[in-house]
């Protein structure tokens, strides 16, 4: 939410800095920040090319300024957590951040990879109110990989955390097996914990 000051009518974000701080978490648990202005249009970006090969999880919140962790005075808003996947070595696949699914794999004698499947839920905190909230689901270890005509299919172990969306409060954690299908048409079926989603036509690319 963006709160106008003195007369102005709509909120000014070249007279007011803005900032989002961007945490981008790999499938080790490592943490890199970047920080991006919000420009006059009110968007602000940062650049992903020195991403590694891998799924990642980003969380995007609002500051006060660069290298700052403070809520900015100006403005308000919900924690933005989505799922990326940067481009795999040769012989991987992957699929994009289409309905917050990112994953990447890599053949190999040991199979590779990283899996980030975010959800946004509602759950009840301990004030007995409905709070949102974000489920991640991220791969622990990769137990198979392989393809057969056409189709890739790679398993493994993952965690499941569920975050409060203002405050990055962990509600739950807990632990689960998982399976990501990748049909020859390029659509993808994952499970894990008792949830499943898909991805239409397209969004992954075999090269197994």
């Amino acid at each position: 939410m963006a709160t106008p000051l003195g007369n102005e009518t709509q909120f000014n974000f070249t007279n007011h800095q803005v900032w989002l701080r961007f945490d981008v978490t790999d499938g080790a648990g490592n943490v890199s920040l970047s920080y991006a202005r919000v420009g006059s249009d009110g968007t602000a970006s940062v650049n992903s090319a020195n991403l590694a090969p891998g799924a990642f999880s980003v969380r995007a919140r609002l500051v006060t300024a660069s290298g700052s962790d403070s809520p900015n005075a100006f403005v308000t808003s919900e924690d933005l957590r989505a799922a990326v996947a940067a481009q795999p070595t040769r012989g991987g696949f992957i699929a994009g951040a289409g309905q917050q699914i990112g994953f990447e794999f890599e053949p190999g004698s040991t199979p590779n990879g990283s899996l980030v499947w975010i959800t946004r839920v509602q759950v009840t905190g301990a004030d007995g109110a409905q709070h949102d909230a974000y489920r991640i689901i991220t791969s622990t270890s990769i137990t198979s990989l392989g393809s057969h005509s056409h189709v890739a299919n790679a398993t493994g172990n993952a965690s499941i955390a569920v975050i409060d969306a203002t405050t990055g409060a962990v509600y739950t954690t807990a632990s689960s097996t998982f399976q990501v299908t990748i049909g020859a048409d390029g659509s993808v079926a994952l499970t894990a914990g008792g949830f499943s989603a898909s991805l239409p036509s397209g969004a992954g690319v075999n090269h197994l």
